[in-house]
């Protein structure tokens, strides 16, 4: 839709000033609009496919944050390197890592989206326990994923079915972020078969 690029546009031109580094890399992806998703994702290729409901429903700040999330994906490698690894526990291991630096430069990022404080992140385990990831700006995504999965105390190699729904109830936060609704789950699957290639979906 019309609106959602102009805003689109608006939030890369306003990061020009405000963040040129961050900028310069948002002006290589491609922007295509996908009614089929809720909120954005990002393939290899560079291509960032995103919800028109999505983007008008957050504010402009957030907006930029989510851009500079999508973009750091590409710039850090994380769809290659989650490969053979658990899709959802590596999402939620590579948002964490991209959103500590974004918080750092300070971007205002997606309010549902996994936030870490003071470099740190606590969830909870399936038996109710808390487990905190910390220093996470000393560690790559994949650290971080290691981490989780020993963590874990039910970590079965799920890549789809059951198993990915239970991986994903296993990492309720206690802020409330959670790292992939099911519609979201079942989008990038979808992408994924339609596209032949890895599609990294947010929560920001």
């Amino acid at each position: 839709m019309e609106i959602q690029n102009k805003k689109i546009t608006r939030a890369k031109v306003q990061l020009q000033n405000e963040k040129p580094f961050f900028a310069y890399l948002i002006m290589n992806m491609t922007f295509i609009e996908k009614e089929d998703i809720e909120t954005i994702g990002v393939d290899a290729l560079g291509n960032c496919y995103y919800s028109p409901k999505f983007i008008e429903e957050i504010s402009e700040n957030e907006l930029k944050g989510v851009l500079a999330h999508e973009v750091l994906h590409l710039v850090l490698e994380h769809l290659s390197r989650s490969k053979d690894l658990q899709h959802l526990l590596y999402n939620v291991a590579s948002d964490l890592c991209v959103n500590d630096m974004l918080l750092e430069n300070g971007f205002d990022l997606y309010s549902k989206g996994l936030l870490p404080r003071y470099h740190e992140y606590t969830f909870q385990n399936s038996d109710g326990e808390d487990f905190t990831i910390s220093d996470i700006n000393k560690k790559t995504a994949n650290q971080v994923y290691e981490e989780l999965l020993k963590a874990l105390k039910d970590d079965e190699k799920a890549q789809d079915g059951e198993d990915a729904k239970r991986t994903d109830k296993h990492i309720e936060s206690k802020d409330d972020g959670k790292p992939l609704t099911p519609a979201e789950t079942r989008s990038k699957r979808k992408m994924e078969k339609g596209n032949k290639r890895s599609v990294h979906l947010c929560e920001g």
